[in-house]
């Protein structure tokens, strides 16, 4: 019996991993501070239930965060949490409840919160997602149903294709409930990594992001457009120094134009930020 349990946990692992930072900045149409930008927190287990299924779940946590782009006030703490059953035969099942908006590009900023307020800021949604098994290597197949993705609160149906070759990878989505379309692109040439995201039924929403490695330090270019409803758009440069790997110091300044008050001004910010 004590050889069949130490057998069966094993088969699991549970992973403990986050972060802590603290920032000098100035948000948009603030005042400069010294505030913690980053508290975090995720739980991830997986187990082997044999037959080539394996299940896995994860929790996030967000004990605050403070982007330069809400005005300085801190976010409510959110809960990010997943759980997915997948075999190489039968593809993947996944739930998720997430805080999720703009399509999150990283041009190397201090957070993806940072621009994202440009495009509608987050919001919680449920999904429900299947992806196929792999039947060519490179594409991916897979249809999920998202809770909460539209003002209306309708249940949509997004369908996407994927596929990845070498360096580079392609992404198609077609959302059923308003016939959004939208491409994602990316190509790792090595000394720069390009990403370009773009709605290819209004050409509503855009972003665009590259990030140039040059040892331990890392510069970053994040764009983001949008036309309605604030026809906003943002620029984010960005340099940061890995003091170690899990210890980095980051600059970033930021400028924003939107119809909307809240987001139109500069901002700026230098981050200590440790990982665990």
């Amino acid at each position: 019996a004590a050889l069949a349990s130490v057998s069966a946990f094993a088969q699991s692992s549970v992973t403990l991993s986050g972060g802590v930072s603290a920032s000098y900045q100035k948000a948009v149409g603030g005042t400069a501070n010294v505030s913690r930008t980053d508290a975090f927190m995720k739980i991830a287990a997986t187990e082997d239930l044999g037959g080539g299924l394996k299940v896995a779940a994860d929790v996030s946590m967000d004990f605050g965060k403070r982007g330069t782009t809400e005005g300085g006030t801190t976010a409510p703490a959110t809960t990010n949490s997943g759980l997915s059953i997948s075999s190489a035969s039968l593809g993947t099942l996944a739930y998720a409840n997430v805080a999720a908006a703009s399509t999150r590009l990283s041009g190397g900023e201090s957070g993806p919160s940072d621009l994202n307020g440009l495009l509608g800021g987050d919001l919680a949604v449920s999904q429900v997602k299947y992806t196929l098994p792999t039947l060519v290597n490179g594409l991916t197949l897979a249809v999920d149903a998202t809770d909460g993705a539209t003002v209306d609160n309708e249940t949509p149906i997004t369908y996407t294709i994927g596929y990845a070759y070498g360096p580079a990878s392609v992404t198609w989505d077609h959302r059923d409930s308003d016939k959004r379309q939208r491409l994602a692109v990316s190509y790792d040439a090595g000394v720069a990594k390009f990403g370009l995201t773009t709605d290819l039924k209004a050409d509503d929403e855009n972003e665009f992001s590259v990030t140039v490695p040059m040892g331990a330090v890392t510069l970053g270019l994040h764009y983001v457009s949008e036309k309605l409803p604030n026809h906003a758009s943002g620029t984010a440069v960005s340099a940061n120094y890995a003091l170690s790997k899990r210890t980095s110091i980051l600059g970033s300044v930021f400028n924003m134009k939107s119809d909307a008050a809240a987001y139109n001004g500069n901002a700026y910010r230098v981050r200590l930020l440790h990982t665990f």
